[in-house]
């Protein structure tokens, strides 16, 4: 699902913790050990950006 805002840029829904965990395979504790840049939405959530996460993914399989 994507979102479009002010000038037609595309903007894809931020990921829960609990999302990114299934994806990258690990418990929701584990995935803010991992470190993958998030978004803070509010004091006490984070989110996280589906290209972010993609990334971070993409840059363990090149061993960086």
């Amino acid at each position: 699902m994507t979102i479009t805002l002010v000038g037609d840029t595309p903007i894809e829904p931020l990921l829960t913790a609990r999302q990114v965990a299934a994806i990258v395979g690990v418990s929701p504790k584990r995935l803010y050990e991992l470190g993958i840049p998030s978004v803070r939405i509010s004091d006490r959530a984070l989110r996280w950006r589906p290209a972010t996460v993609a990334t971070w993914i993409a840059d363990r399989e090149r061993g960086t």
